[in-house]
């Protein structure tokens, strides 16, 4: 994982732009060469087993015996990507699979930009939240704390994987971000960013707040889709400039794959070959 990260940093590419009613960031270089494919394949699989903490510390070693981790590690990379190419069926792939995937690798982004600031624009990351287990649990997606001009706060990330259907996949986004302005989901951004606390540093604590969020706050939609269907991001959008934080800090960050089924293919057998390997 701690190759995958310094990869990611050294390799993946930045560009942004303004919009009057948001920011857009794309990072590209995911499917640049094999040796990027495999390092994102590796931090996938680090993530199912909880190699990394929220506060970003790569653990040293794996709990269990090596019997137990032998059957467990495996198992639980398989639980997401099936055992072989064709275990699982395309609702299964296009429901499960591709949009944990997904989430998966912008965890690796948000990670990386720890060596990269540029990589996460609202501020200095300081922690992230790990994936769900499973891409249909409930909850936020993605967050990070960050730490920008002396205060905390809070980037929070919708990651949809819609092969063509990119205006589905931001209409989703910001339809969640408005229950978030008007009050929805409190109680689980509470306990999330309590979780995320422990992983900040002890001279950080004092300036923490369990409800840092509603005063310090973005939001980052996070559309993965095949680059044959990608849209105008320089066009205005009126429901994302209407967003509480405002347009200078609703921050989409588009990921257009060429190949968008080969590309989740190749990550998956990748994570195969890794799982297998440790």
């Amino acid at each position: 994982m701690e190759d995958a990260l310094a990869f990611a940093a050294a390799n993946l590419t930045f560009g942004t732009s303004s919009v009057s009613t948001h920011q857009v960031i794309t990072i590209g270089g995911w499917n640049a060469s094999p040796q990027m494919r495999q390092r994102v394949a590796r931090y996938l699989v680090g993530l199912r087993i909880n190699a990394i903490t929220a506060g970003l510390a790569v653990r040293a070693e794996l709990i269990g015996t090596d019997a137990d981790l032998i059957v467990e590690v495996p198992n639980n990379v398989q639980e997401i990507i099936g055992a072989t190419a064709t275990s699982l069926s395309a609702d299964q792939i296009s429901k499960h699979r591709n949009p944990w995937m997904a989430e998966g690798l912008w965890h690796l982004c948000l990670a990386a930009a720890q060596r990269r600031a540029e990589l996460h624009p609202p501020g200095a990351v300081m922690a992230v939240s790990l994936p769900h287990p499973k891409a249909t649990d409930h909850g936020i997606d993605l967050a990070a704390l960050y730490y920008r001009n002396g205060a905390i706060g809070l980037s929070i990330v919708e990651t949809k994987a819609y092969q063509t259907d990119v205006a589905g996949a931001m209409h989703s986004s910001t339809v969640y971000f408005r229950e978030i302005d008007e009050g929805g989901h409190g109680v689980r951004l509470r306990h999330l960013i309590a979780t995320l606390r422990g992983g900040l540093p002890a001279n950080n604590q004092p300036s923490f707040s369990d409800a840092l969020w509603k005063k310090t706050r973005c939001y980052l939609p996070n559309p993965h889709y095949d680059a044959a269907h990608g849209p105008d991001w320089a066009t205005a959008r009126p429901s994302l400039g209407a967003l509480v934080p405002g347009a200078a800090n609703v921050y989409v960050m588009p990921h257009a794959i060429s190949g968008f089924t080969a590309f989740f293919e190749a990550i998956s057998e990748e994570m195969r070959a890794a799982a297998n390997s440790l």
